[in-house]
């Protein structure tokens, strides 16, 4: 799994009322701490170690929680946002907040959030790719990590690989973040647009990769891509907003980062819709008459093996007596030979198959 996110970004004045990660450009000294950063990949082991002295503090805040009711816990959990949203995601902050999800869990879900389920929600938080094995309870700690993101004020999206898995760890989840004092909501393919922007409206959305990138590009065909951070700030304080799904692209957590970054990165994902033709439907409705007029065997040879049409050159000369009406368009032998054999294999051969008894 894998955390991605500006720092701390939420819909505003600071960042627009579309947050979003401009294109970022290596360079040397960049290029140069990523070869760094691979020769430390076999020793994955060694730098969780930075994360050990995190389980000492949530066991120490933990020990003051049984020593507050309830109403305490609520109080405290409103300070941690405002703490949160002020002073970003610290590590002497996550360790509080995960120690009352922790208390949470056991009351809402009942599990314990093992340590290293723990270490692995910090680690996404770092915005580091934290991996776990089949069974470790990957839906937790997914579930941790964007409840503390968004109660830094972070609009959450974690992001899995297809529709079940989204309604079921929104499900699973919901309780821990209705505890919280967090709303979640799930997109999925069937869903109308209303229902997909209450969705996105939500602290946490859980979306498909496909889903997320289509609503984006029909955010981005709305108009607003073209104006600047500025024009966004202005329009927010003037209350304009654009009808659009998203909130922006602020912080997502990425379930299977690999299929989702590697496997169904390879596909292509168009957005287009269908524009009206009338040109070419007059077109073709007048290459159908024409084909009404002609004769079988006389002006055209059915293959029936085939399913294709051919002219005969008497088809040829009645058609160009009959073309007229199909203005410059006539004059194009090699279309106008193709659609009137398409038309006559349509409403002959095709349509003598549609009428057999199945």
């Amino acid at each position: 799994m894998l955390a991605k996110s500006l720092k701390n970004p939420s819909p505003g004045i600071l960042y627009g009322n579309y947050p979003e990660k401009a294109n970022v450009h290596d360079t040397y000294t960049s290029k140069l701490k990523h070869r760094f950063d691979a020769l430390f990949v076999l020793l994955g082991t060694v730098r969780a170690k930075q994360y050990m002295p995190l389980l000492k503090d949530i066991a120490h805040y933990e020990a003051k929680l049984n020593h507050i009711t309830e109403a305490d816990i609520k109080k405290r959990i409103s300070e941690l946002r405002a703490l949160l949203s002020m002073h970003g995601m610290t590590n002497e902050l996550i360790a509080e907040t995960f120690a009352i999800i922790k208390k949470i869990c056991e009351r809402e879900l009942n599990q314990s959030p093992y340590d290293t389920q723990l270490i692995a929600a910090h680690i996404m938080l770092d915005e580091k790719l934290a991996e776990m094995a089949t069974g470790e309870g990957k839906t937790l700690t997914a579930g941790i990590c964007v409840a503390v993101a968004a109660l830094a004020g972070i609009p959450m999206h974690l992001i899995t690989s297809n529709d079940y898995l989204v309604i079921r760890d929104s499900t699973a989840m919901r309780p821990l973040f209705k505890s919280l004092g967090l709303t979640v909501g799930a997109v999925t393919q069937t869903q109308t647009a209303d229902q997909r922007k209450a969705a996105y409206d939500c602290d946490i959305t859980y979306v498909t990769a496909k889903e997320l990138v289509f609503d984006y590009l029909r955010d981005c065909a709305i108009g607003g891509k073209t104006q600047s951070t500025l024009h966004d700030s202005v329009a927010l304080l003037a209350g304009r907003t654009a009808n659009k799904l998203l909130r922006g692209l602020c912080m997502a957590i990425i379930d299977e980062a690999d299929s989702i970054l590697i496997d169904e990165a390879r596909v292509p994902l168009i957005l287009s819709h269908s524009t009206p033709q009338d040109a070419q439907v007059n077109y073709l409705t007048k290459v159908l008459t024409l084909a009404s007029a002609l004769v079988a065997e006389q002006d055209f040879l059915q293959n029936h093996q085939s399913l294709t049409v051919e002219l005969t050159e008497a088809g040829w000369q009645k058609l160009e007596s009959l073309s007229n009406t199909l203005g410059q368009l006539k004059h194009n032998k090699i279309h106008l030979h193709e659609t009137i054999c398409q038309a006559l294999a349509a409403l002959i051969l095709w349509q003598m198959i549609l009428r057999l008894p199945s």
